[in-house]
């Protein structure tokens, strides 16, 4: 058994081409980290006005759940929004996406199964 303590697991901020704003990260359950081969869990900050836009990942379920909010997730059948306990579920190849449209900064676990390093998920960002 494992035992990760989030507050104590650095940030690390993340900025890119497909994200408006910045996504604090705290990486914390992975192959590297844990052991685990078809498990990798992070803890994701979304400040106001952050977007990630469409995405997907094709070799790996996801969950995202809100641990406070509420923000909205993105998807090609119509946005939702999550409120604080709320899950999202993206079946491998969904596109999907992220926006705190609040004033506040949201926090969510964000899982992903089937893979025990987050870059084995694969990645796909919709043309805008």
């Amino acid at each position: 058994m494992q035992v990760i303590r989030s507050g104590e697991v650095a940030e690390e901020w993340t900025t890119r081409d497909d994200i408006d704003g910045e996504q604090a990260t705290r990486h914390l359950v992975s192959r590297a980290l844990t052991g685990t081969e078809h498990l990798v869990v992070d803890v994701a900050r979304f400040p106001p006005g952050f977007t990630h836009h469409l995405h997907r990942h094709f070799e790996a379920d996801q969950l995202l759940i809100a641990v406070d909010g509420p923000f909205t997730v993105l998807h090609p059948d119509g946005d939702e929004r999550l409120e604080a306990g709320d899950v999202a579920v993206f079946p491998r190849g969904d596109w999907h996406g992220a926006r705190n449209d609040t004033d506040e900064t949201v926090q969510a676990l964000v899982l992903f199964s089937g893979v025990g390093e987050l870059v084995e998920a694969g990645y796909e960002e919709s043309t805008r």
